[in-house]
C-alpha cells in the first residue's frame, strides 16, 4: 500500500490515506477523501462511510449508499444512466482505509476501517 499525501494551501501536509485492495484502492480512498475535503466529515465518521465503486462497468455500492437521503440520491445516479450490480455486502471489496489527518493544532488524527475490520482502531493522543 502506498500512501496517498494530500497537501493544504499553504503546502503543509493535510492528510495521509491509504487502502490495501488492488482494484478497489482509487475508489476506497477518493470516497474517504471526498467526505473530508468537501463535507468536512472527522476523519473517522468519513472512513466509516458507506462506499460506491465503478470498475470500467457496472458501479457497486454499499447498503448505506443505496439508502443515503431516503434513495434520492441513488435514484439520480440511476437517472444519468449508471447501471449498478447487486448490492455488496460490506467486504475488503471496498477497500480498508486508513488515515491519518493533521490538524491545525498540530495533532494527528487517525481512523481505522472499523467496518471493515471491527479489531482494528486508531489510538493516541
Amino acid at each position: 500500500m502506498t500512501p496517498t499525501l494530500i497537501f493544504n494551501s499553504t503546502g503543509d501536509l493535510y492528510l495521509v490515506i491509504g487502502s490495501p485492495g488492488g482494484s478497489s484502492i482509487i475508489g476506497a480512498v477518493y470516497n474517504v477523501i471526498l467526505n473530508i475535503l468537501d463535507f468536512g466529515m472527522d476523519p473517522q465518521v468519513a472512513t466509516d462511510q458507506g462506499r460506491l465503486l465503478s470498475k470500467n462497468g457496472n458501479a457497486s455500492a454499499e447498503k448505506e449508499i443505496y439508502e443515503f437521503e431516503d434513495g434520492r440520491v441513488f435514484n439520480e445516479l440511476l437517472a444519468r444512466g449508471f447501471n449498478f450490480s447487486s448490492p455488496v455486502p460490506t467486504t475488503s471489496t471496498y477497500g480498508l482505509v486508513e488515515t491519518i489527518l493533521i490538524g491545525k493544532d498540530g495533532l494527528l488524527y487517525g481512523a481505522a476501517d472499523s467496518k471493515r475490520q471491527p479489531q482494528d482502531c486508531a489510538i493516541g493522543y
